[in-house]
């Protein structure tokens, strides 16, 4: 078993198996497509934002599943913690497709 942190609330989630790595592999997509985002403010182009994008989806269909096993077995506030985690990444996700869709905009003008 692996002591991971789970995302920047700084609550540690013990996974084990392969589910430490998909776990991994998703929090460094994520961190990745948010490195993107903030180099797309300066370079305005839109496919940097693409990353983060799917990365979000990918996280808010994780985040849901625990959400859902958790309360499943009993865990009745981690599963609310994370259905309120998933609605705070909903609210990011349509902040960043707007400024995607206005650098889209933004690109075909030019």
């Amino acid at each position: 078993m692996v002591l991971v942190p789970f995302s920047c609330f700084g609550i540690f989630v013990v996974y084990s198996g392969w589910l430490t790595y998909v776990f991994l592999v998703l929090q460094i997509f994520e961190f990745l497509g948010c490195i993107l985002l903030i180099v797309s403010i300066w370079l305005q182009k839109s496919l940097l934002v693409i990353c983060f994008l799917i990365a979000d989806i990918m996280c808010i269909i994780w985040y849901l599943v625990n959400s859902i096993i958790d309360m499943v077995n009993g865990e009745i506030l981690e599963g609310v913690l994370m259905i309120f985690i998933i609605f705070l990444l909903i609210y990011f996700w349509i902040c960043v497709l707007s400024w995607f869709i206005e650098l889209r905009q933004q690109e075909e003008e030019n």
